[in-house]
Parts: C-alpha cells; structure tokens; sequence
C-alpha cells in the first residue's frame, strides 16, 4: 500500500515543492544586481551581530540535492535563486552572502543567474508606468507596475512573489484569494525608486477556469485530479471528505506544483454533498462557501443573522440530556414582509454523519436524518412556519450544530445545541473547590532554617546500608548557596553559571552539568514540601515509631527504605531542636522509622511536623560520572569524526567479517536489520565512539540487544558486559530475555540491585541471580552484569581498572539524563571499549521536574544529542543502501512486530519517514476488526469526539473530565462484555496525561470490578504495548485553545508523548478527546484528519478541519521544505576543523534569552522581566516592565527576534526592512516533531489577564516551560 502510494507520489512530486506548499519567506534586503564581474565588495552589517556581507560574481562549481556552491566557497540553496530555477554547473551569477561569525562560512543570500533564462519567475513589466509623487517626501518617486509573477514564498501574513515583491496574505484573502507557494498571479506593484524596494499591493490569480474530473490519488493533506490538477484537502467543500475514484468538479487555477500545472481551488462532488445514490432525495450542494481563511469569521456572523424580511426564533438550546433520551424542539420561521413571499428550499444540518444527533421536520413532513426538508414550503407574507427538531442524546458531552436554511438568494444558520450527561457523571463531581497549594515559600523556609544554627538529633540507618564495603566514600556535591539565593531572588542564572550560557564542550561538561542537577535538586526539594506534614502523632510498632504518610500507596510521596524523614516541634520557627529517623520498612499507607534511641524512650505521643527528604544518592553518582567524564574524552562525548578499525577478534570472525549470511545467530527469527546490527556491534569497528541502535516502537529493539549480548558473550573470548538501563523494570526485561535464552550460565550473570530496592518488586525468578553490593568484588567478576545506570556509580568504587567491562550495553538510552548515562560510560574508559546505545529519540526523554533544567538543556538524552550531531545524522544521498545512516555507527529498525497496518501508518509518517513495516501476526493485530463498535470494520480506531468540561478539586492543580472518564468505562464494559473478542483485562491499558483522571477513572473500575486494568500516564506505558488502549486527553477548555497553543503546553502539544501514546496499541485504539481542542495541534489535528478520513470518527461536531489543516501547513511548510540545507550544513560541519565542528554543539537557551535582553536593551528597550526559552527550540518572549510607556503590542509592531542555528540572535526593525536569522534550529527542520521556534510578547499583566479565570499561572511568574511530567503546569 504504502510502495504504490510513494509511486503515485513520485511521479508528481520529483522535487519537495509539489506538497500543500507554503513556506517560511526568506529575508529580503535590497539587493543591486548589477555589479561589476571583476569586483568583489565586502561590508559589515551594524545589526547587533558580527554580521558580515559580500557580493561577488563567480562560477557554479557544484550542485547537489536542493542546493549548491559557488566558487567552491559559497553555499546557496535553490530557493535563493532568483526565479526559483535549478542553475546549470557553470553558469555565471551574481551573488550576495553573509557570514555569522568572522571564521564562518559563507551563505547566499540572493543569487543571480546573468547569462541564462529559465521557466517562471521573470518579471514582466507593462511599457506604460505611472509614477507616483510621494505626498510626505516630494523627492522620493513611486512607480506603479503590472506584473505577472509566480508566489515563491508564504510566511504568516508575509508573501513573495518572485523572491522579490513582497505582498500581504491578508490583503490577498480580503479580495477572495488565498494564494499558494507556486502560484501564477497578477500583481500591481509599486516600487519606491528612492530604496528600491518593490511591493504588491493586490494580487489576483492569473488564469482560472471550470473543471470537471476524477481524483486519482488521496494521500496526507493533499491530492491530484486526472493526473494533473493537484489539491489541498482545503480545497473540498465544508464536509466533503474526498476518496479515489469519486467524480468531482470546481474551480482551478494556473500553479506550478511539481509536475502539476494547475492547483484546484475549490473542490467539490460532482453528484452533490452527502447524496449516497441518485435515487435518494436530490440535496442541495452547499448553499453557502466554504467557511475557509481569516474572512470566515464575518462570514458565521452574517450567516445566523436574520435576512430578506425572514426571522427564525433563537430557541435552539436542548439544555441537558441523559444517554438515550429523546427530545424535540420547535423553531419557528416567520415572513415578516407586507407582500412579498418567501420559499423555504430547504432546511438541514452542515454535519459530519458520524455526529449526528439531530433530525428536522417541518410541520407534518416525515423527518429524514440529516437531509433535506421542506423544500419548496411557500411563507406568504405575514405567515409563520414552525419546524420541529428532534434530539436524540447518542454523544456524551456538549454538541452544538449548524442548521442551515435556504432560501431564494440567501441562506440563515442557527446553531443547535445539547448536553448529553450519564448518571454516572455525578460521582466525579469536584469533592471540594479548587484552591491553589503553594510550596516555594514552604521551601524556602526550610531551607534557611537547614542553614541555621539548630541542631539535629540523628536517626538509625537501615543495617544494610551500614554493612555495605565502600573502599571509596561519595562526596555530597552539595548545592551552592550562592545558586538557592540566585532561585530564591529570581535572578538571572547565567549570571552567576556563566556555562550555562556557552555551547556544551569538554570544557564546560563537568561544570554545566553539575550546575542543571542542583538546579533539578531545588525544584524536586521543591516539590517534596508538598507531602510535608502538620501536627501528627507516631504510633510504636515494636522497635519502630510507624508514621501514616497520605497517597504513599500511589508513590505521593515516593519513599523508599533509608530515605530520611525530620521531625520539628509544630509552629516551632525559631531555632529549636530537629530528630532525624530513617525508613527501615516502607507498607502500604505506614512506613516504619528508626530514631534515635533517646527519641524512642522519651516519646509518649506528642504531636510533630513531619519533613520529608529526598534521597541524594541518585544524584550524587551522576555528580561523580560528569566529574570523572573527562576521562572518556571527545571521541566519546563528542565524535565528530569516525576512524574505522579492525573487527574485534572473535570464535566467529571469518563468518562475520568474511560471510555474513552464514554467521549463526542464537535467535533464528531476526529480520535483516537486526542481524546487521548484531554483526556490526560484534566487528566494533566504531569504538570507542558509541553505536545507536535506532528502534522504534514495535521493532524488537530489545531482542536485537540480547542477542548481540548473547553473541558478545559466547563469540568473543575475554568479554565482560555490562547491561544497563534507566529503570528497574527495563533493566529486569533484559535480564528475563536473556535467562529465558538458557544460553546464559548462572556463574555468568548477576543482576545487582540497589539496597533499598524492595523484595516484593523483584520478579521471583530473578532472585537467584541477585546481590545489593554486599560484595561487589565477586559481583563485577561476573561476565555478565545487570543493573541500572545508576546502580552502576556502585562498581566505581571497586577501583576497577581501565578495560574491565569490553561492552557496555545501554537499553532505552533516550529516557536517561546524559550524566545517567555517564554512569555507566564511564566503567568504559579505553579505545578499544564498546559502547551500545538502544532507544529512540523520536519518543519521551527522561522526566524532570525543574523548568530551569529542562530549558538549559537536561532534558535531552545523550542519545538524541549523538543522533543530531553531523555524524550521526540522517543522510539520504550517502547511506542511501544502509537505511540512510552510516552503518558503523547507527542501524534502524524498521519491522514493526506490534501494531495493525493502520495503526502503524500515521506514526510512521509522522515520525519514521515512513519506512515502517506492518509484521505482527494477524491472530494478533487483526482481532479486533470486525468489532460491532467500530465504525469502519477494516480500520481499528474510533476517534470518538466528546466536549466535554475540564475540572479541578481540591488543591491539586491535576485536571480531570468526568464525561470522558464514563466514556471510557463505556468502551471498557463493551470490550470485555464481547465474547467475540476474547478480550481480557490484562490486554486492556488507559491512557491518560493528569494523575487526578487516572483517578476518576480508577474509582469507576473499582465500582465494576475491573482492578486488572491498567491506568496511568504516558511515562508508565512507554516501552509496554497492550491489545487495546484506550486514550483520554482530558483537556476541553475551548477558551483557553489560545494561549495553551501559543504556550506549546504539555501533554497535548508534546509530538514525543502523542508519539508514544498511539502506538500502544496492538489490535484497537480509542480516543476520547475535544476534536475542537486536539484540532490546534499538528499532530492531534493528523489522527483527527486521519479517523475521519478512513470512517472512524464518532462523536460531536467536527471543526472546519481543511481550514486547520491550511493553518498548520502555512506554518510547518518552511521546516519541510528546507530539510536539504539542514544536510549540506552537516555535510559542511563533517569537513571542517574541531574548533567550528565545536560550534555545532548543543547550545543552551540561556544564551539565546541573554542576547534577546541584551539586543533589545541596546534598542532602548525597557529591561526584560519574562523570558520563555526551550533548549532547542530557541523561543524567546521577552517582557518589557508594564508601567513603562511601551506595552507588548509596540514591541511586536517594532521589533522582530529570532535565533540561528547557533544560538546567535537577530534583531531587526520593521520600519528600516531590515531582516533577522532565518536559519531557526536546524534540527527543527529535519524531525517534524519539534515545534518551530516562535517569538511571543506578553506582560505579566497580560498573562494575568489572559488566565484570570483558570489559575493556571500567576502574575509573578518568571519563566514558563513546556513540562516533562504528567501534568501541564504545576507551579
């Protein structure tokens, strides 16, 4: 399916413009072309930046996939070519460039062909010209022109005709025209002689006309026509959703995309919408346009006003429903005109049919569902026609849907709406108003009063703690103070860690990253004050004082054994006296504590506040990795250029490196790529630089791993592996694959646990292969040995020596922290030692909980920061045999053992390049087909729209939805009720994002006796699948789409967590959500177009989907289209020395945010106070103070701010056209997933404002970041 689709697609498309092509405009400075060939100038742009500029003539001495060089010096894609054409190899051009940096390299700008001609893009000019006196300036002279030019370029409100011309979108649309990236158009212009400078002040398509034909192909956003005329699935009528082979007619006009010479601008059916067959009642076709661009507003407007003497009532509130019940409402229609009549042709609802809920009757006419009646119902004047509407509750939720009444010339709209309830809903109501829990200032206290002059009694310490030979103590690696007063006082952190503003480097890493993990201690210190406790009695349990800890069962808080808790006199704010216990045992609602033995005599009841602690030990090793990381050197932590060496000699050497194909392989059913990624890790010719094994969801990444470690162990002689993973869950899956194996003696492996970790939560087969360090000498003699990356700070203090463990073998690398991950790497210290990282970066990286870590970059895996550097990279042109990463260093997996066909295709779209393979076994993956809730048969998704209402109780900031919350126990009790399915329990997972929904959801499986079924975030499902998920995404506050769109916040805007989340599911998928608010983000608004497209939509109304889908393809264009620069970047980066290599390096925000203050506060702007960054996304909103004279809506018509691939920063004035970076974060371009950069202004005013209603942020808040953890904003 998917091969004959890349044919069809192949043969429109031989270059990247033939999709719903809209693109970023480049910037536009005036550009002279007439320059003399033996001259060369060079000049520096006062900018703010060390910007340099150079106009040449010279020769085309190289041409690639999309771009090119100049004199072997300049590089030039061909969008910057005049005209948009492709130059021939030695055509001589006029070029203007610029450079960044003084030793970086040069970038065309504008490049000039001055001795060829090519297809489009010339500017015509009329022989007659008019010019224009200005009325301010009687000097500066205007000449008006008429030109015919082809649109190259389309950025938000900002076209280009010809790379030239600039023109308003918005001015464009208000004469009816939305135009398109490669569309032949009319422009009258005018051109100011003064600067030179040439503006379109109205814009109209060139040639138009009448077309009638066949779609041929459909594919994602687009589609063709008779193998020539292309459309964006914008272009079909309100409720058309076109399929191969329909017959369909409209309006085209002249465009170049790809092969295609003509764009379709309105497509429509040739037999009429909705009419199933041409025996039914002949329907109308739209009697309206389609509600499409920024006039469609105004235009609902005047739609459901009252017109040509016609009133209809405004009664159309159904109020509330239950599930089932059916109700009717009658409108009347009244001709309020003296002597003329009106006819009624008709009146129907503009509905997807899947959300239906609505039938209209007028007067004694027999209603039909959703079609035409009345038609021709005559109103004399004076007279009134009453219409009944009939409501039968089908959807939990909200729906409000648009009846349309057509009459002569003129159509009026009313909305309709109901809310459907089920009895059930009413146990989910709020148990208490929400009322915001603070506990920064909670923390702050305790954090001075720690550094006061009390004195603390301390506790007993778990006996196996104290038993453990540690030959080498810790270190504490405490927090600076001088870093809690810099959070306390808000002050600018760069300021006083300077490396946090500089590019990552061997030179900053140990200083850096010990920097992001204090700032991560703060906010976890942070959060614990949550769970603090007031005025509480201790009870004795034999030896132990026994606390009650609230939600300890659901890990809130989470401790553990030997975690520390302090007891302090209630109220006591002076220095007084604290009493330090330990947790020796951890039960369900009661953990057991030691204190001090004096504490334990003299205790009789008294009341205490109870502190909690967390555990630093976890942090502690990943303090001690990054300070002794420097021993693993560039060629691990940041290769940038691989040195091939000979195969590691092994039993089996002549058949890997010599015959391949007979090489044995202790697993028999390994598909080809897993068995190339097991060859190539056994030769190691990429040591002692890691090698990636790139898996996604389904492929058998883990599989791939035991048996490379299966063939380590028995093929090369002298092995010692060590096999690690960020949680204990992963890690005890390596070890069950690898025992299950039976090719694994047990003198060979051992699995070392921390101390601390629980008997119970170790799975009953393992326990014979396990230790807790209490004699780590014998434990690191193993061949094999399992643990967690940080468990593996243990063996550090052994003193092993360089060459210990040959391999080290890292599972699910992309969900550690890179100072996790250094734990482990750094036991690998030599040239010859083996590293092996699995995981995807295409899914969710480690949770963190402080903003401030995850904006200067912790977030991100040492693996994705390996699979965005230039050698590791995707390239399609030299890799093209090897899955299009170099075979040494990175194998992708592409067969898909987990996931039915169509449950597979739109992540691998979204995020694989759509290269996976459906290969499960159909017993699996097809059960659920067939299954009489599925509104397409053959497609295993249902898409199920409900508005339902976003609530919160209590003080948990957590959300939950009661409506989705019932309908998900709807779908529970109609999969296990279904003998035909066979589906139990175990095979059933729910998904959702906010701890307070896991909640409600839980309290109604409880009441129906289905504990087995497993409800959690997306965190808790990664790395698991399960046949059926079911997905509720809670969030249905439709008045806050705005700002959570303009925000990127959390769960729903996250293209990591949507990743994981739809692939899951093995047989079936259900999603409950708000179509209206999943419709604002690109990839919720793919699944959405994509149910509706295959049949598997139900529920509530639909928005105006092809208007989202334009929106989002105006805005994602420019990352699609430019993926070939991202590669000749890299290409450049591979042959360039170390010291520009470093360059490239990940480059935190801070330095981004510093120079958006610095640059801003040089143009006189008032200092900046809210500064939003990600790592890599480069997003800077900068705040001016709001009672200065200048508001945020001044600076945004002033000024524009963005960030190049480096982190260097332009700012620009509007009034002078001059132009800041377009290069935004180059690996934006390459992986859709990554939000492009965006630039925001806001007050803390206007955020106060903006959020009054909700609570969700405060007016003194500093920073706003997108949040790894379960819920969206927390603090």
């Amino acid at each position: 399916m998917l091969s004959a689709l890349s044919k069809v697609v192949s043969y429109f498309f031989y270059e990247e413009d033939g999709e719903d092509s809209r693109e970023e405009a480049p910037s536009s400075p005036h550009f002279d072309i007439s320059g003399n060939p033996d001259t060369q100038t060079e000049s520096s742009v006062d900018s703010g930046l060390s910007q340099t500029s150079r106009t040449i003539d010279g020769t085309v001495t190289s041409l690639h996939n999309g771009y090119g060089l100049v004199d072997n010096e300049i590089y030039f894609t061909f969008d910057s070519v005049i005209g948009g054409c492709r130059p021939a190899l030695g055509a001589h051009v006029h070029v203007q460039a610029v450079r960044q940096k003084q030793h970086g390299g040069w970038q065309a700008q504008r490049v000039v062909i001055e001795d060829s001609s090519w297809d489009g893009g010339q500017k015509l000019h009329n022989n007659n010209y008019n010019p224009i006196i200005s009325q301010d300036d009687p000097e500066q002279v205007a000449i008006r022109d008429t030109q015919v030019a082809m649109v190259t370029s389309i950025k938000g409100d900002l076209g280009l005709l010809n790379d030239e011309v600039s023109f308003s979108v918005q001015s464009a649309a208000l004469h009816g025209f939305a135009p398109y990236r490669g569309d032949w158009v009319v422009a009258q212009t005018t051109t100011n002689t003064e600067t030179g400078y040439c503006t379109a002040e109205s814009i109209s398509p060139l040639r138009e006309q009448d077309f009638s034909g066949e779609i041929n192909a459909v594919l994602h956003g687009y589609g063709f026509i008779d193998e020539e005329i292309y459309f964006p699935l914008s272009a079909c009528v309100q409720g058309y959703q076109p399929r191969r082979g329909d017959r369909v007619k409209g309006v085209m006009l002249e465009s170049r995309q790809g092969k295609c010479s003509w764009r379709a601008r309105t497509v429509l059916p040739s037999i009429g919408v909705g009419e199933s067959d041409k025996s039914s009642k002949t329907v109308l076709e739209s009697p309206f346009p389609v509600i499409n661009g920024p006039s469609s507003g105004g235009f609902l407007k005047k739609l459901l006003q009252d017109k040509g003497g016609i009133t209809i009532s405004q009664k159309t509130n159904f109020g509330k429903m239950e599930l089932g019940e059916l109700k009717s409402l009658v409108l009347w229609i009244r001709n309020t005109n003296s002597n003329e009549t009106r006819t009624l042709k008709s009146c129907r609802f503009k509905t997807h049919p899947a959300a239906l809920q609505f039938a209209v009757t007028v007067q004694q006419q027999t209603p039909q569902k959703g079609d035409v009646a009345g038609e021709g119902q005559a109103l004399l004047p004076g007279t009134t026609v009453f219409v009944t509407v009939e409501c039968k509750g089908m959807h939990l939720g909200q729906d409000k849907q648009l009846l349309i009444f057509d009459f002569d010339g003129y159509t009026i709209g009313r909305y309709m709406s109901v809310d459907v309830q089920d009895p059930q809903q009413t146990s989910l109501d709020p148990s208490a108003p929400y009322n915001r829990k603070r506990n920064y200032g909670k923390y702050k206290a305790a954090s001075q009063r720690n550094g006061s002059e009390s004195w603390v009694l301390p506790g007993q310490r778990p006996q196996r703690m104290k038993s453990v030979p540690f030959p080498a103590r810790l270190p504490q690696f405490e927090i600076p103070r001088e870093l809690k007063n810099c959070i306390f006082e808000k002050r600018e952190l760069v300021n006083l860690a300077p490396e946090l503003g500089e590019p990552l480097s061997m030179q900053n890493y140990t200083t850096r990253f010990s920097t992001l993990l204090h700032l991560e201690e703060i906010q976890m210190e942070i959060e614990i004050r949550d769970y603090d406790l007031e005025s509480v009695t201790l009870r004795r349990v034999g030896e132990y004082l026994a606390l009650a800890v609230p939600g300890l069962a659901e890990g809130r808080p989470s401790v553990a054994i030997g975690d520390k808790v302090v007891l302090s006199h209630p109220g006591d704010m002076e220095v007084g006296p604290q009493y330090e216990g330990y947790v020796h045992v951890v039960l369900s609602e009661e953990v057991l504590l030691k204190f001090h033995n004096s504490f334990h005599q003299n205790y009789y009841a008294e009341e205490y506040d109870v502190m909690f602690t967390i555990n630093r030990t976890q942090l502690r090793r990943c303090h001690q990795a990054v300070r002794f990381s420097k021993h693993l050197g560039t060629k691990v932590l940041f290769p940038v250029q691989l040195h091939p060496k000979m195969p590691v000699p092994s039993k089996s050497s002549a058949k890997v490196t010599g015959a391949k194909s007979s090489q044995h392989f202790f697993n028999t059913v390994l598909n080809c790529h897993q068995r190339a990624a097991v060859s190539r890790i056994l030769e190691g010719q990429s040591r002692p630089s890691p090698y990636v094994l790139f898996g996604p969801p389904g492929t058998g990444k883990t599989v791939t791993m035991v048996e490379a470690i299966l063939q380590v162990l028995h093929t090369i002689p002298g092995s010692r592996i060590l096999a690690c993973a960020p949680s204990n869950s992963a890690t005890d899956l390596l070890a069950e694959k690898l025992l299950q194996s039976n090719l694994v003696n047990k003198s060979d492996l051992v699995r070392l646990n921390a101390f601390n970790r629980l008997d119970d939560n170790i799975p009953e087969f393992l326990k014979p292969y396990c230790t807790t360090g209490d004699n780590l000498e014998v434990a690191c003699r193993h061949r094999v040995v399992l643990c967690t990356c940080i468990t593996a700070g243990l063996l550090n203090t052994v003193g092993l020596k360089s060459g210990h463990f040959t391999h080290a073998f890292i599972d699910e690398a992309g969900q550690a922290t890179e100072p996790d991950c250094a734990v482990p790497m750094n036991l690998m210290v030599g040239e010859d030692s083996q590293i092996v990282l699995a995981g995807d970066p295409m899914q969710l990286g480690p949770v963190l909980k402080s903003r401030h870590a995850i904006t200067y970059g912790l977030q991100y895996s040492f693996l994705e920061r390996l699979m965005d550097s230039p050698l590791y990279a995707r390239d399609m042109v030299r890799f093209a045999d090897h899955g299009n990463y170099d075979p040494l260093l990175v194998t992708k997996l592409i067969h898909n053992y987990r996931s039915h066909s169509k449950l597979l295709q739109l992540p691998s779209e979204l995020f694989y390049h759509g290269e996976l393979r459906e290969c499960g076994s159909t017993s699996v993956t097809h059960c659920m087909c067939g299954w009489d809730r599925l509104p397409n048969k053959d497609v295993p998704i249902i898409f199920h729209g409900l508005r339902g209402e976003d609530l919160r109780e209590g003080n948990s900031p957590s959300w939950f939805n009661p409506v989705e919350a019932v309908q998900v126990m709807k779908y529970l009790q109609a999969l296990v009720n279904n003998p035909r399915c066979a589906i139990t329990f175990d095979d059933i997972g729910i998904i959702t994002p906010y701890r307070k929904q896991v909640e409600k959801i839980r309290l109604l499986i409880d009441k129906l006796g289905m504990e087995k079924v497993k409800v959690g975030s997306v965190e808790e499902f990664q790395g698991q699948e399960r046949r059926v998920i079911i997905i509720s995404t809670v969030r249905s506050n439709e008045s806050q789409m705005s700002f959570d769109r303009r925000f990127n916040l959390g769960f729903l805007s996250n293209p990591k967590r949507f990743n994981v989340a739809i692939t899951r599911a093995q047989s079936l998928l259900i999603v409950c959500g708000n179509p209206h608010v999943l419709a604002q983000d690109e990839h919720w608004l793919s699944l959405l177009s994509y149910c509706v497209e295959h049949g598997a939509y139900v529920g509530c109304n639909l928005p105006d989907l092809p208007q989202l889908q334009s929106r989002v393809t105006v805005e994602s264009n420019t990352n699609e289209c430019q993926a070939s620069d991202v590669l000749l970047d890299r290409d450049t980066e591979q042959t360039s020395s170390n010291e520009n290599l470093n360059k490239t390096q990940q480059k935190s925000s801070t330095e981004v945010g510093n120079k958006a203050c610095g640059e801003l506060n040089e143009h006189s702007v008032t200092e900046p106070k809210l500064i939003y960054v990600t790592a890599k996304t480069a997003n800077v909103t900068v705040n001016p103070d709001p009672d200065k004279e200048k508001t945020s809506k001044d600076l945004l018509q002033e000024k524009e701010v963005a960030v190049d691939s480096e982190g260097d920063l332009g700012v620009s004035d509007k009034k002078q056209n001059t132009n800041s970076s377009d290069q935004i974060d180059l690996a934006s371009k390459v992986h859709k997933s990554r939000e492009a950069p965006q630039v925001v202004y806001m007050t803390f005013e206007e955020i106060g404002n903006s959020l009054s209603d909700s609570g969700e942020v405060d007016s003194d808040l500093d920073v706003i970041i997108e949040s790894s953890s379960e819920e969206e904003i927390e603090e």
